[in-house]
């Protein structure tokens, strides 16, 4: 049957198809596409499963409690995307039902004290398996004093750091916590700062930040899922292996996790893409690149494929998207393939004694202007009669 549908097509597509380079690419492209299958129902069934279960026993969290897990790799930053972190933190915690229902975590970049204490730490556990290999008893007691110094050293940095953040948090925010958060330190926080200077900036960065968010969810798997430093290529991993749980039908058949953004301002916006289809000279399009119509045309390309891909993996699987502004709406609207929200709103009418039911569906987006600091305006006094105008 193949053989005579291979008669219809043209002599060349016949020859290639029934040549051994076909056959030999055909069986390995469904190799391929078997252990991508494979992987995938592995990590998701009994790899991630099992690192949930060892981390909750670590940090004792009970079994009735869920996580939610905060992402921001700059979060000891004083400026406005590190106070809607923090604020949106309290003001969750202030809820006495979510305060008990939910454990916090939040995933930063680890300072280089603690790297310097681990890395002595590390030093010292190949201290004592070359002891143990060279059969001295004497210098393992020391070894391991050695190595629980460093351990005690590192857990009494992380207390120093903890309560060094929660007094800045109170200085400069103002901002007391209800309840202690777990803080899992990232160590590959420094790629995000190394792809800034390479070409393909916006490609590398976001490439970067997968790995960032596959060092995270491999230390910590939570319920739900809260970016807010504008990490959009990390919301695939933990939609697909967040909130996990021990049964594997579970798992196989119910997707736990809830992935939810805080955008401050979209990667790429159509602004961007205008500047390079209208080649003109701005921040993202140098002179280089503006009196050329091939890297024009290349960059266009390069923009537009892109800007695909992160409207994808930025909306398609995130459930619920917050922006700061009405520019940054328009903008994800406009990229991102955002999901549609069903809500039926019910209203009471008094007349009639009836009640009215309408369907209403929108995009999941929604507009939570950021926390801003009014203490010095307060201190004005609202009286009429000024010596002189003040104009902003």
């Amino acid at each position: 049957m193949f053989q005579d549908q291979l008669v219809l097509l043209p002599p060349f597509l016949s020859e290639l198809f029934s040549s051994s380079y076909y056959q030999f690419l055909l069986f390995h492209s469904f190799l391929t596409i078997l252990t991508t299958i494979g992987l995938f129902f592995y990590l998701k069934m009994i790899y991630f499963p099992k690192i949930k279960l060892l981390i909750n026993q670590k940090y004792k969290i009970p079994q009735n409690k869920k996580t939610i897990a905060f992402m921001h790799p700059y979060s000891e930053g004083c400026a406005g995307g590190e106070r809607v972190l923090w604020w949106m933190i309290k003001a969750i915690q202030l809820n006495e039902k979510w305060l008990d229902k939910y454990h916090f975590v939040l995933y930063t970049g680890r300072p280089s004290n603690i790297d310097n204490l681990q890395k002595n730490t590390q030093n010292s556990l190949q201290n004592v398996d070359k002891t143990l290999q060279d059969g001295l008893q004497k210098n393992t007691q020391n070894v391991d004093n050695n190595l629980q110094n460093n351990l005690q050293k590192e857990e009494e940095y992380y207390n120093l750091y903890y309560e060094n953040l929660m007094n800045k948090l109170k200085t400069i925010f103002g901002i007391e916590l209800e309840n202690k958060i777990t803080i899992i330190f990232l160590d590959n926080r420094d790629l995000l700062e190394k792809s800034t200077k390479l070409p393909f900036t916006l490609l590398l960065q976001n490439l970067s930040s997968i790995l960032i968010g596959w060092e995270a969810i491999t230390k910590f798997v939570p319920d739900i899922y809260i970016e807010t430093h504008g990490l959009p290529f990390t919301y695939f991993l933990f939609k697909l292996f967040g909130g996990c749980n021990e049964n594997i039908f579970y798992n196989l058949f119910y997707n736990n996790c809830k992935v939810i953004s805080y955008t401050h301002y979209p990667t790429i916006s159509s602004d961007m893409l205008n500047q390079v289809i209208f080649r003109k000279t701005s921040y993202n399009n140098n002179l280089n690149i503006v009196n050329s119509k091939f890297k024009s045309f290349i960059k266009i390309f390069y923009y537009k494929c892109f800007a695909k891909l992160y409207g994808f993996l930025a909306g398609y699987f995130c459930d619920f998207v917050m922006v700061n502004s009405t520019w940054t709406r328009n903008h994800v609207m406009d990229i991102w393939w955002l999901k549609t929200v069903t809500k039926t709103v019910t209203k009471n009418v008094t007349k009639n004694t009836k009640t009215l039911q309408k369907t209403l569906q929108k995009n999941n987006c929604e507009i939570v202007y950021p926390p801003c600091n009014v203490e010095n305006f307060i201190k004005i006094p609202l009286n009429g009669n000024c010596d002189h105008l003040n104009i902003i």
